[in-house]
């Protein structure tokens, strides 16, 4: 009887000690974002961005916090949301695309990234990893099969997240020279630290759009939804440095979509984003492909350069 009643004592314990901790995070979260608002740190948007770049600068400021980042409630709303049901879609898609090939790399280079922040793991018949993972997977493997591969040596990436995508190019890439992530200050800093994490088989740096002077070229820029997401004076500055200076493009969009019986299935003229039509005509060779799985009814992906 005793030992039954310390079970029930200690199950409660646990329940209570984890709602003290969901309230101390959310206190905490609140007391970062009026410091975060204070210095300005938001200065891209700060309606949009501010519970955002609150939550990063939390993982900033306590390697408890950076150790388990990835299990974050703000913070899979925003990047660790795919679940199960979507992360097998990606799966799929993993495997097609490798089809013949031994899916060893690709299972450890997606071991790899879930190494550090503590993302929940789905259990699959070769193995755990995260549905993130998988998406990252699905992205260089696609991008694999759209381009000569081999000549992609100098990557960026307009919104790297943590830097998951760029280190799984760094594990499965063998001929990558050079990966930069182009994102908000506070986020550079957590990408840096979860980079900093591993020991990486190319070079890589993260930085504010700013720091990138006019003319630099590259050999493919990645984008996964983040450049869609931006206001478009934004997208005017990451097109004339670093999109249109680049020989290839893979860039996953959620916004813009032009339906062409309706003219427009989203109210982009009021958002002042890009159009998926203007893209086509602006960027030379662009067109669009499905975005498989579908993750939204109006994504879609806009690829150009030679394979």
């Amino acid at each position: 009887m005793q030992r039954k009643m310390f079970i029930v004592n200690n199950s409660i314990y646990k329940i209570l000690k984890k709602l003290f901790f969901l309230i101390f995070d959310f206190i905490y979260l609140y007391r970062v974002k009026l410091k975060t608002q204070k210095i300005g740190e938001n200065k891209h948007s700060v309606s949009t961005f501010i519970k955002y770049t609150a939550t990063v600068q939390s993982f900033l400021e306590s390697d408890k916090r950076f150790r388990r980042f990835r299990q974050s409630p703000f913070y899979k709303i925003v990047l660790e949301h795919v679940n199960y049901d979507l992360a097998q879609k990606y799966l799929k898609q993993v495997k097609i695309f490798s089809d013949g090939q031994s899916f060893v790399p690709y299972f450890d280079a997606m071991v790899r990234n879930d190494r550090v922040g503590s993302p929940e793991l789905y259990k699959f018949d070769f193995g755990s990893v995260s549905g993130t993972s998988l998406r990252y997977c699905k992205v260089y493997l696609e991008i694999k099969s759209l381009f000569d591969i081999n000549r992609i040596k100098d990557i960026a990436e307009i919104g790297g997240g943590y830097g998951g995508q760029a280190l799984i190019f760094d594990t499965l890439h063998k001929p990558l020279a050079k990966y930069r992530i182009f994102d908000l200050p506070v986020v550079i800093k957590l990408i840096e630290l979860y980079i900093n994490s591993y020991y990486l088989n190319s070079s890589f740096s993260a930085n504010d759009i700013n720091s990138l002077c006019k003319g630099r070229s590259f050999d493919l820029v990645i984008s996964n939804y983040a450049f869609s997401e931006l206001p478009r004076n934004l997208q005017e500055i990451y097109m004339n440095k670093v999109i249109l200076n680049s020989r290839c493009g893979y860039l996953t969009m959620n916004t813009g979509l032009v339906n062409k019986s309706d003219k427009m299935i989203s109210s982009e003229n009021k958002l002042k984003r890009y159009t998926s039509d203007e893209l086509i005509k602006k960027i030379r060779g662009a067109r669009l492909i499905r975005e498989v799985p579908l993750t939204s009814k109006n994504n879609y992906i806009i690829v150009w350069g030679t394979n």
